[in-house]
């Protein structure tokens, strides 16, 4: 049963556009519905009306729907399009007076079947709507700071523990000097019946006057053993805070609750003010919303993102499994603070993402090395990130995964002080070839620091003659114990022996160094010039006398030959294939 009228609401409507056959408007609000007058129009210009209606109004959250009818005679009438306005933001006496999209209106089976089915357009309606509160107005006694704010589009996040666009949420820096007593409150217009709420968390100084955009749930400050104050139309308590900063996230239950607030602080001692008095500080306290100036605004870019069965590769960077996973490139020009923030829209999977250097050629990278920063653990949160982190000029490659690999979608955002780019890396190598063998006896011969480096198995490798190749060579073991790498020689064309001599001259290109690990790679490419010769690649463990089994892998947009020194044409039992076929490597 509905309480007592909290005001009116006055609709017109006035004209459709750009939709034929429409006769006449039905206006809907919580369980009023009324309908316009009938017309019979001989084209899109006629379909005009005068109606006006008056609405009660018990609670703002409701929206105002109009539907465009076309009438039949044999027939129940048609329900072509319709349009819904908010209203929980309109202030009183206001009058929106403009025109609004009008969109399908879809059999409800067809939307259970398919939610993301987005209803085409149809034209548009125009309606005026003012809103009369019939509640009397009575001043607020303010004490303290008092800042006007507005939840919006943008702006609406929801609650920090439960929704993954809290970070969109207004926030307010509250510097406390001395250890006081702190009294905080967030308040609506008068006739608002929306329950909203706020969390106070701790603001570390390398934020510094910027917005949170991560958060744990150790820095929140709890409200009377809550995370945060009871929802209300007014959200009020009184904490006892240390002498610190802290961070104010006023907040509906729910993303997209749109409308006015205004966030309140005060201390015991601090006497009544006007809202539009502008102190830096009163007593113990001051209040500011972040960011504190302009220039500490982030930049920010989100991307969407999906582990699918072919990219769900769990969070194991031991093995190699991890590869499976999306890989995002951010590209930094300058020294820049960045935060990195993953979302998941339920709380259903432990999440967590690795940053690493990046030396690829625009693919996903292959070996994991180089870490520059990580995800403190794989949590079951709305949100995860790393914050602030100071990002030399370069490029990374993050890389989001799961504890165990699952089906599921994310969003991962970057923010920083500076320009930078990113996107999600999907271009994949054209061709793949390898070869299996095994250190074993005299093979053995360990790294260049072993006189016998060179009886281990040598591979010739070819690219076709006169064109520009990128490509990677990677070397695969089935455990991480001992350290492996390689040599890429340079050879001049026609080269088919094995080399008994290597010198620095002779040296194309290598790893970093011989590591512990289950693959180590290198990304380069040859030129046009470069590609008439023939390279040699000798795969080796760091200790001599190590055996072990092990695969060699070329991966290339040019189609590449590989085989044993030794080894003819006709022996020749490289597997090639495309990168689909491979991707579990």
């Amino acid at each position: 049963m509905q309480g007592a009228a909290i005001g009116k609401l006055e609709v017109k409507v006035e004209e459709i556009r750009d939709l034929k056959d429409i006769n006449y408007c039905v206006v809907r609000y919580e369980t009023e519905e009324q309908q316009t007058k009938s017309i019979n129009p001989k084209d899109v210009s006629q379909q005009k009306w005068e109606d006006s209606f008056n609405l009660e109004v018990h609670s703002l959250q409701p929206d105002v729907e109009i539907v465009a009818v076309h009438k039949r005679s044999l027939m129940k009438d048609k329900h072509v399009a319709h349009a819904k306005i908010s209203i929980a933001s309109l202030k009183e006496g206001e009058e929106h007076h403009e025109w609004h999209t009008l969109t399908k209106v879809m059999n409800p089976k067809k939307i259970q079947k398919n939610l993301k089915v987005e209803p085409p357009k149809m034209g548009e309606v125009r309606i005026l709507v003012k809103y009369t509160s019939f509640a009397q107005k009575k001043q607020r006694e303010v004490k303290g700071f008092a800042i006007n704010g507005k939840w919006d589009k943008e702006s609406a996040g929801g609650t920090l523990m439960n929704h993954p666009t809290w970070m969109n949420n207004p926030q307010y820096l509250l510097t406390v000097r001395e250890k006081t007593e702190v009294s905080l409150k967030v308040f609506q217009p008068e006739d608002v019946d929306r329950k909203v709420t706020f969390y106070v968390v701790q603001y570390q100084d390398a934020w510094d006057g910027r917005k949170k955009v991560v958060s744990d749930p150790e820095e929140i400050i709890k409200i009377d053993s809550f995370w945060a104050a009871l929802p209300a139309e007014e959200a009020e308590a009184t904490l006892t805070l240390s002498e610190g900063k802290y961070c104010i996230i006023p907040c509906c239950e729910q993303p997209e609750e749109l409308g006015d607030f205004t966030v309140n602080a005060w201390t015991a001692d601090t006497e009544s003010r006007k809202l539009d008095e502008k102190d830096d500080e009163l007593g113990n306290i001051s209040l500011a919303p972040l960011p504190l100036v302009k220039e500490k605004e982030w930049i920010s870019k989100t991307l969407q993102g999906e582990w699918t069965q072919k990219t769900a590769g769990a969070g194991n960077i031991v093995g190699l499994a991890w590869r499976k996973n999306p890989q995002f490139l951010l590209s930094v020009e300058e020294p820049s603070v960045i935060s990195i923030v993953m979302t998941q829209q339920e709380k259903d999977h432990s999440i967590g993402f690795y940053v690493i250097e990046y030396h690829g050629i625009d693919r996903k990278t292959l070996t994991y090395a180089d870490e520059v920063t990580k995800t403190d653990s794989f949590k079951c949160l709305a949100s995860v990130g790393i914050r602030n982190f100071q990002f030399k000029p370069g490029k990374y490659a993050i890389i989001p995964c799961t504890s165990q690999a699952v089906k599921a979608q994310f969003q991962l955002t970057v923010f920083s002080s500076q320009k930078f780019e990113f996107h999600e890396i999907v271009k994949s190598w054209e061709y793949i070839v390898s070869k299996k063998l095994k250190w074993k006896g005299p093979t053995a011969g360990g790294s260049p620091n072993n006189d016998t480096f060179v009886n281990n198995p040598q591979f010739l490798l070819n690219f076709p003659k006169g064109e520009r190749t990128e490509f990677v060579v990677e070397l695969t073991v089935p455990d991480p114990y001992d350290a492996i790498g390689f040599l890429v020689l340079q050879k001049e064309a026609g080269f088919d022996e094995r080399v008994t001599n290597v010198s620095n001259e002779d040296i194309f290109c290598k790893p970093p160094g011989w590591e512990a690990r289950m693959a180590v790679s290198v990304d380069t490419s040859v030129t046009e010039t470069g590609s008439n010769a023939t390279y040699v690649i000798i795969p080796t463990t760091f200790k001599a006398g190590i055996e072990k089994p092990f695969e060699i892998s070329v991966y290339s947009d040019k189609k590449a030959k590989l085989r044993l020194v030794g080894e003819s044409d006709a022996d020749d039992d490289s597997d090639e294939s495309e990168e689909e076929e491979s991707s579990s490597k």
